[in-house]
């Protein structure tokens, strides 16, 4: 059902059509301020707050996508609720943040792209692109000059590593893939050499992340992509040298950068690339001790968990595995719910793949199985992409 809080339902939409066409920019100011996330509240926070009236005026209604949020929130709700009275740490603000989370997944899938002009995805994915541009150019003119922090942010963090306008390179590599993803599904269908330059370029700036986790997530994306293409039979004109050039030339550049081994901040990328990519890491070891610990923690509510927000407050670490936090801050009970919702949004939207024409709704599908994968080595619960996505899988 489609809301019409000020205009009449015999309001022709064209009378619309300015406020239309400004809701539409708002929409693309909030994917391309997606990537500028090293403060909180980020930009893009207020900018969807103020978005909120466009959304209602010209979103549309989805019956699933509400239940979905009602249904979250209200584990959430109900989690914070009985915690309270059972552990002496109340945390509120994370419990804002999930709502917020939340509240992102349902207003991006009241988008009613139908009513939108044809290129309306496109262009959206090309802000996304653009956004991703802009953080990288900071990482080369930080590189270039030795500086690693530009307004406030740390571009380059962790030794070397491509952080750009984020908290951590772990969250940058996984906004790089969604785009990348995209044009590497725009080269299948229709093979030229702009989006193959793209492809790329968004390589480049995920390895330089260094981000493993992040690897994890485009390998898996990238092969239920395939998987979706020759088992849905999406693309007709999708030929298997399409697929191998892709794969062939993102191993080249690879290989081309560890030969050339250029230096940062006097550290040769080959050499950091070794380092990064050991079986474990010290931090590996701590991360699994933290997971532990929380276990150990929900014995004492195994039922509703030690409430929202409470993991690293009690173990003063980060999840890095967003199933073992939603298992430790709501407890059996929460967890059962979240992973029987998790499950109806997978087999919900995979059932409606068989009615796409275009490939948007390929793309998003894949890279959310991709952040699903990641979401065993990282905390992903915080993503607001990963909303954003989601709330277009059920818009498109």
């Amino acid at each position: 059902m489609k809301m019409n809080i000020i205009f009449g339902e015999k309001e022709s939409f064209d009378k619309l059509k300015p406020l239309k066409k400004f809701f539409i920019s708002l929409v693309f100011g909030i994917i391309f301020l997606n990537g500028f996330v090293f403060v909180e509240p980020a930009p893009v926070e207020y900018l969807l707050t103020l978005s909120i009236p466009f959304f209602l005026i010209l979103g549309k209604i989805r019956m699933k996508p509400l239940f979905i949020f009602l249904f979250l929130s209200f584990i959430n709700l109900f989690s914070f609720l009985v915690t309270a009275n059972i552990t002496s740490t109340i945390n509120i603000r994370f419990l804002i943040i999930n709502l917020y989370m939340f509240l992102t997944f349902f207003l991006f899938s009241m988008i009613n792209v139908k009513e939108f002009d044809k290129s309306f995805s496109d262009k959206l994915f090309m802000f996304w692109t653009i956004s991703v541009f802009v953080n990288f150019f900071f990482y080369v003119v930080g590189v270039i000059i030795s500086k690693n922090i530009f307004f406030g942010a740390t571009v380059i963090g962790f030794g070397i590593r491509f952080q750009g306008f984020f908290k951590d390179p772990n969250v940058m590599g996984p906004f790089i893939i969604i785009p990348l993803m995209y044009w590497i599904n725009k080269f299948l269908v229709k093979r030229n050499f702009a989006s193959f330059l793209v492809v790329l370029f968004l390589s480049v700036s995920l390895l330089l992340t260094f981000s493993r986790g992040a690897y994890i997530n485009f390998l898996v994306a990238f092969l239920f992509d395939i998987f979706l293409i020759k088992n849905k039979k999406l693309y007709s004109k999708v030929k298997f040298r399409n697929i191998f050039t892709i794969g062939v030339g993102m191993i080249l550049i690879i290989v081309l950068i560890l030969i050339l081994n250029p230096v940062i901040f006097g550290v040769s990328i080959r050499d950091f690339a070794i380092q990064r990519f050991r079986i474990m890491q010290s931090y590996d070891v701590d991360r699994f001790k933290a997971q532990k610990a929380v276990i150990d923690l929900i014995k004492e509510s195994p039922l509703f968990g030690i409430g929202i927000g409470n993991y690293n407050i009690n173990v003063n670490y980060a999840a890095h595995n967003s199933f073992v936090r939603i298992l430790g801050e709501t407890g059996t009970i929460g967890f059962l719910l979240s992973i029987l919702m998790l499950m109806f949004i997978l087999s919900d939207r995979w059932l409606q793949l068989k009615n796409k024409t275009n490939n948007i709704a390929f793309v998003l599908y894949s890279c959310f199985v991709g952040i699903l994968a990641e979401s065993f080595f990282i905390d992903t619960l915080h993503w607001r992409f990963l909303w954003i996505i989601l709330g277009l899988l059920y818009a498109i």
